[in-house]
C-alpha cells in the first residue's frame, strides 16, 4: 500500500518543481561563471602567491559542480513535465545526493576557514618573495610575472601593509648593480608593479615610487605620503578574497542543500501521485480458467450445451423406481 497525497498537493508539487528547476538552471550558470572567473582571474594568483595548489583545483571543481547542477535541473524539468515515474525516481535520488554534497561542502568550507594557518601562510609568502622573486630560474620567472600581475591587479605591494622593506631583503634587490655602501641611493627599492598608474596606464611617478629618499619605500616610518606607491599588502587583500569565497561557498552550500531537500520531498510526493494514478489506470488481466468465470455465465453455457445435445428420445424416470427408461413415443410420431 503506497503513500497517497491529495490531487491539489500533487499539482502544487508539480508547479513548485518546475519553478525550482528553472531556478537551478540559473544557479548552475551562476556557479559555472563564478568558477571560470575565479579560475581565470583569482585561482592562479591565489594558488601561486599563497603556494596553495588546491585553490585552482577547487575552482575547477566549482565549474564541474555548476555543470552538474545545470544538467540535473534540465533532467528534472523534463521528468516533471513528462510525469514519468521512472525519471522522477531517478531525479529524487540525484537531488538527494546533490543536497548532501552541498551541505558537506559547506561544512568542509567552515572547517577549512577556521583552521587556516595565517602566520604560516604569511611567512611562506615572505620567503617566496625574498628567495625567488626576480631570479633567473624558469619557475622563478613564472612566479615573478604572477606577483607582478597580483600587485598591479590588486593594487598592493609586498606581503603585509606598508611592507616595502621586504624587497630590500630579497635576491631581486641583491642582484641590482651598485656598491653596498651607496646602493640604497641608486638601487630600486620596489619593483615597477608596486607603482601606481593613471587612467591611461602610465606610471604617475616611477622615480618617486621606486626610490624616494624622504619617505616610503626608502623610509617605512616616513610621515610624508607617497602617492606613487601602493600601501596595501597582497596578503591582506588575498586573505580577504579567500574569506569572501569561503563565506560564499558556505552560504551557497547551505541554501542549496535546504532548497534541494524541499525539492526532494516535493519530487517524492509527485512520484507517489504518478505511481498511484498509473496503478489505478492499469487494466484487469483476463481470466485464463473457467474457474474464474461468473456463475451466471456458466449456467447459460451449460443450458445451451444441454439444449444442443438433447436427443429426440427423452430419458424419463420410471415411477417410483429411481431408474431411467427410454421414451419411444416421439420416435413413433416422427416416423
Amino acid at each position: 500500500m503506497g503513500l497517497s497525497f491529495s490531487p491539489r498537493l500533487i499539482t502544487c508539487c508539480k508547479y513548485f518543481l518546475i519553478c525550482l528547476n528553472i531556478l537551478f538552471i540559473f544557479i548552475g550558470l551562476l556557479v559555472i561563471g563564478l568558477g571560470i572567473y575565479l579560475l581565470i582571474y583569482k585561482g592562479d594568483l591565489l594558488s601561486v602567491i599563497f603556494q596553495m595548489p588546491h585553490i585552482k583545483a577547487s575552482c575547477i571543481i566549482l565549474v564541474f559542480c555548476g555543470s552538474f547542477v545545470l544538467v540535473m535541473a534540465i533532467f528534472g524539468l523534463c521528468s516533471v513535465i513528462t510525469l514519468n515515474k521512472h525519471l522522477l525516481l531517478t531525479y529524487v535520488i540525484l537531488m538527494l545526493l546533490v543536497a548532501l554534497l552541498a551541505i558537506a561542502a559547506a561544512i568542509i568550507a567552515m572547517v577549512f576557514r577556521n583552521t587556516w594557518y595565517i602566520d604560516e601562510l604569511r611567512l611562506k609568502m615572505r620567503d617566496v618573495l625574498q628567495q625567488k622573486y626576480g631570479t633567473n630560474s624558469t619557475n622563478s620567472l613564472f612566479l615573478t610575472r604572477t606577483w607582478d600581475t597580483v600587485q598591479q591587479f590588486w593594487y598592493c605591494c609586498g606581503v603585509e601593509d606598508n611592507s616595502w622593506g621586504i624587497y630590500r631583503q630579497s635576491e631581486w634587490y641583491n642582484d641590482q648593480p651598485g656598491d653596498p655602501g651607496t646602493k640604497e641611493y641608486t638601487a630600486k627599492m620596489v619593483p615597477e608593479s608596486c607603482c601606481v598608474k593613471n587612467q591611461y596606464g602610465n606610471f604617475i611617478n616611477l622615480q618617486k615610487c621606486q626610490n624616494w629618499q624622504l619617505g616610503p619605500p626608502n623610509k617605512q616610518s616616513g610621515l610624508d605620503t607617497n602617492e606613487a606607491v601602493f600601501y596595501k599588502g597582497c596578503f591582506t587583500i588575498g586573505r580577504g578574497i579567500l574569506e569572501d569565497v569561503g563565506n560564499g561557498v558556505i552560504g551557497l552550500g547551505i541554501a542549496l542543500g535546504v532548497i534541494m531537500i524541499l525539492g526532494v520531498l516535493a519530487a517524492f510526493a509527485l512520484y507517489c501521485g504518478v505511481r498511484n494514478t498509473s496503478d489505478k489506470r492499469m487494466p484487469a488481466s483476463k481470466p485464463s480458467s473457467s474457474y474464474y468465470m461468473p456463475q451466471q455465465r456458466k449456467q447459460d453455457l451449460s443450458t445451451d450445451r444441454g439444449q444442443a445435445s438433447r436427443s429426440p428420445v427423452e430419458m424419463q424416470p420410471l415411477d417410483g423406481s429411481g431408474s431411467w427408461r427410454r421414451d419411444d413415443s416421439q420416435l413413433t410420431e416422427n416416423a
